[in-house]
């Protein structure tokens, strides 16, 4: 078992914003939500070939050390032998 995490949280303002990696599908999910309104945004679909390649900014600003975390989890899952 690993302890390679594939979601994230942070603070924005008045906004509480997530992401989530789905190393399956070779995607990750941008979710935005307000103060107030519970998981009233659809997730923003954005695969991982389009991230590596053209980065995050269409999407959203995570801070430095959610990236980091971003990026260890993509290397890790796609180098990790599959599960039996």
């Amino acid at each position: 078992m690993n302890n390679i995490s594939t979601s994230w949280m942070w603070a924005d303002g008045n906004h509480t914003r997530g992401l989530d990696y789905e190393p399956d599908r070779e995607r990750l999910l941008w979710l935005e939500d307000q103060v107030g309104f519970g998981c009233a945004y659809a997730p923003r679909v954005q695969l991982v070939s389009d991230f590596l390649q053209n980065g995050h900014e269409r999407y959203g600003n995570p801070p430095s050390e959610v990236l980091e975390e971003v990026k260890l989890a993509i290397e890790h899952y796609r180098t990790a032998p599959p599960i039996q």
